[in-house]
């Protein structure tokens, strides 16, 4: 007696919106499955695919899903000949139009592969090909799949399109809102913890240390008990917390409008990946390994002064390949910050900040801008791939155009508003910037969004090419660190510093009439070099220090 041979089959599956996950739709279609195998004794399942999320309308599925993964296969012959594919239905494969999908059969077919639609229990061979009356059943079911995805895609469209309009007019369109939205596009009780969100994260806060501050303030709100860190990075990215929908004012903001952007740009350009939540010293994360170009860490035992180590070196020894020196006196780099760097940094902070109005514009145009790229590169995408779509090319071409003027505007407006800023003098420091520099934390945080770094290599700190201080040695006798800047050999008392005057240091320009000195050499110095003296900020500061 003969056995009956054993047949392969491939199950697959698929669902086409991130909206249908969790619901009933893959059960469906493993109940079907399972019962058509539960009918063929003769088949054994070889591998479940499922595509969740992936149109079978536009293709996704075959670009970037689990059915091109397996058609790949089919092509090389890694499939063998008389494997069966199990599908619920004919457009959990395709849902394309008719030469789309053809195209799909013929690749399937040629290898000797048979398609099974396990509702309706009917088998597509390869002999369809030739089978006129199977053919025509089967064209019939891509056909029914193909318009009817094609007028929901037209509907979605159109439904898309009112949106758009209504938007414009300043109505809150109807799609589902953020958690700390109403259905009327209003805030609701979980706002404050959005609030937080943004605050934590403006002040150097990473997704992770953001969510743990939350959760534990948040007990009872649901929505951040279950939120991943990746989570917080969305929500922060989402315009909706500006208030706007595809540009335009519709909700109530969570947040204002500057830190919306300011967020966005700290995301994007990653300013804060060196700032850490419990940054104790105030040159945390902004000291660099010359040798190296990694962090330097900054490392205290007991009540020792603290010293500066090369991390990398640290961490890995000899593998680092790092040659940096062991250590480094900290109270050397707080000195050459307070005393040799700052007025500098004080004056590129105020170049940063000269307009609070002009930095929010060019971060908001920026962030703006980023979106219309985006847009006009999935334009020009389709454009290329679907020139030859009745009714649409048109449409596709005046939106190219429309997005490119865009992006003109953009780039125009941003030149403007930096050109602005770009005009500010080389000796100008802001009462603003007075004031910030009181404060040792807010400080280290503007100098890690303008990248600030003090280089260390050998025994040299730097700050760009024309300011350095060298280490030259420790004297027992005198308490001195003996260092080299300039060409000229100067000193710094060790005697009564300690760990508290270096966590608590107070630049020297904290007092009122101290910055009234230098508001007034500053214009002393511009008056100067209008009259063609050659004299460099430095020595605006350090005369000022010496009043």
């Amino acid at each position: 007696m003969s056995t009956k041979p054993m047949r392969i089959a491939y199950l697959y599956q698929r669902f086409s919106s991130e909206q249908q996950k969790g619901n009933s739709s893959l059960f469906r279609q493993t109940e079907a499955q399972d019962a058509w195998l539960a009918n063929n004794p003769d088949v054994v399942v070889k591998e479940k695919l499922v595509d969740q999320g992936l149109s079978g309308y536009t293709g996704a599925h075959l670009k970037k899903g689990s059915l091109g993964k397996l058609v790949s296969q089919i092509e090389a012959g890694s499939i063998p000949q008389h494997s069966l594919i199990l599908v619920e239905h004919f457009s959990r494969l395709s849902r394309q139009n008719i030469d789309k999908a053809e195209e799909l059969l013929r690749t399937v077919w040629s290898a000797g592969i048979t398609i099974v639609t396990v509702r309706c229990g009917t088998e597509y061979p390869p002999s369809s090909i030739n089978d006129m009356a199977t053919r025509i059943k089967l064209i019939v079911e891509i056909e029914s799949a193909y318009k009817d995805s094609k007028w929901r895609s037209d509907k979605a469209k159109a439904v898309h399109a009112k949106k758009r309009l209504e938007a414009d007019k300043g109505i809150t369109p109807r799609i589902r809102k953020p958690f700390w939205l109403d259905t009327n596009g209003k805030l609701n009780k979980y706002a404050p913890a959005v609030q937080d969100m943004f605050s934590l994260y403006l002040s150097g806060s990473g997704q992770v240390s953001t969510l743990r501050v939350l959760q534990d303030k948040y007990l009872d709100f649901r929505p951040i008990q279950k939120m991943s860190p990746p989570t917080v990075i969305k929500c922060i990215t989402n315009e909706i917390a500006s208030g706007l929908w595809r540009g335009n004012s519709v909700y109530e903001a969570v947040v204002s409008e500057s830190d919306f952007y300011e967020a966005q740009r700290i995301h994007k350009k990653k300013l804060y990946k060196n700032v850490m939540p419990d940054r104790k010293w105030p040159l945390s994360g902004l000291l660099q390994c010359g040798h190296c170009k990694k962090g330097l860490s900054i490392q205290q035992t007991k009540n020792s002064l603290p010293l500066l180590r090369c991390s990398n070196k640290q961490r890995l020894g000899k593998k680092s390949g790092c040659t940096a020196p062991t250590t480094y006196p900290y109270a050397l780099a707080d000195h050459f910050f307070t005393r040799y760097v700052l007025g500098e940094l004080l004056n590129h902070l105020t170049i940063s900040s000269k307009s609070k109005i002009s930095n929010d514009e060019v971060n908001k145009l920026s962030s703006q801008l980023s979106v219309e790229k985006e847009k006009l590169a999935k334009l020009t995408s389709k454009y290329e791939a679907f020139t030859n779509i009745d009714g649409n090319f048109d449409l596709l071409i005046n939106l190219m155009l429309k997005t490119q003027n865009a992006i003109k505007s953009m780039e125009a407006c941003i030149r403007e508003v930096k050109g602005d800023l770009a005009s500010t003098s080389s000796f100008e420091i802001s009462q603003d910037i007075f004031e910030l520099a009181k404060d040792n934390e807010k400080l280290n945080l503007a100098l890690h969004k303008v990248g600030f770094k003090i280089t260390l290599h050998n025994k040299t700190l730097s700050y760009g090419d024309k300011c350095s201080l060298t280490y030259a040695n420790y004297c027992r006798k005198d308490l001195r660190y003996y260092f080299k800047t300039h060409g000229e050999l100067g000193f710094l008392p060790s005697e009564g510093l300690t760990p508290e005057h270096l966590l608590n240091r107070q630049v020297n320009i904290k007092e009122a009439n101290q910055a009234n000195i230098f508001i007034n050499a500053h214009i002393n110095a511009v008056e100067k070099v209008k009259n063609g003296n050659d004299l460099s900020f430095s020595d605006v500061l350090l005369s000022a220090l010496e009043v």
